[in-house]
């Protein structure tokens, strides 16, 4: 309990400097939602000291962290010191990396790991601000909108977007065109999970 009551105090703090910086407090009246499931379910908080916290949450993707509800206010979690999350049968960790120019720890979920390689995705939602009527503009209410998945190769530490071949082989200089070649042989796709396991399985022999 006291380990829990620690989180959610450095939380509630995290809450309101993140909520200062993206501009807006409340999400009534913004279309669409930033939640990969609206309600909140049990789940298990793998701290780093061993501490396991069960908690309601659910993931704000917007955010890129799990939230949760203590004396009727909201709270983003302290990503300092957390090793895990388990939520509806999905693993997901906090890693940093930068796909909007602001290199913070999110929650990426776990698609694969070997050892100390991994392959995770994450799910970004957009916030877009109200559009006013005028001219030739029609109105259109603020609202969170869903962007395509973006998949992370996590290799000795180092984290990439997967984007392109390129974002693969810089991490192995000296195997590029062995690497360029089970790509193209094998068809892997940087959108598709199953294909990025079989990358992994590969990368991770070199």
């Amino acid at each position: 309990m006291c380990a829990q009551n620690e989180l959610m105090l450095q939380a509630s703090d995290l809450q309101d400097r993140v909520l200062q910086d993206r501009g807006f407090t409340s999400e009534a009246g913004i279309a669409g939602t930033p939640y990969v499931n609206e309600t909140n379910t049990e789940g298990s908080f793998f701290l780093s000291n061993k501490t396991v916290i069960k908690s309601l949450t659910r993931l704000n993707c917007y955010y890129g962290n799990f939230e949760f509800v203590s004396k009727g206010k909201i709270h983003l979690v302290n990503t300092a010191g957390i090793d895990s999350v388990k939520l509806d049968g999905s693993v997901y960790v906090y890693r940093s990396f930068s796909p909007d120019g602001q290199n913070q720890p999110k929650a990426v979920k776990v698609i694969e790991r070997k050892g100390s390689n991994g392959i995770y995705e994450f799910r970004q939602v957009e916030y877009k601000p109200e559009v006013k009527a005028g001219g030739f503009i029609d109105p259109k209410p603020a609202c969170f909108e869903w962007v395509d998945p973006v998949y992370l190769l996590e290799v000795k530490d180092k984290i990439v977007m997967l984007k392109n071949v390129k974002s693969v082989t810089d991490l192995f200089p000296k195997n590029e065109e062995a690497i360029k070649k089970y790509i193209k042989e094998n068809r892997i796709n940087f959108s598709k999970p199953d294909k990025l396991k079989r990358l992994l399985d590969y990368i991770s022999q070199l």
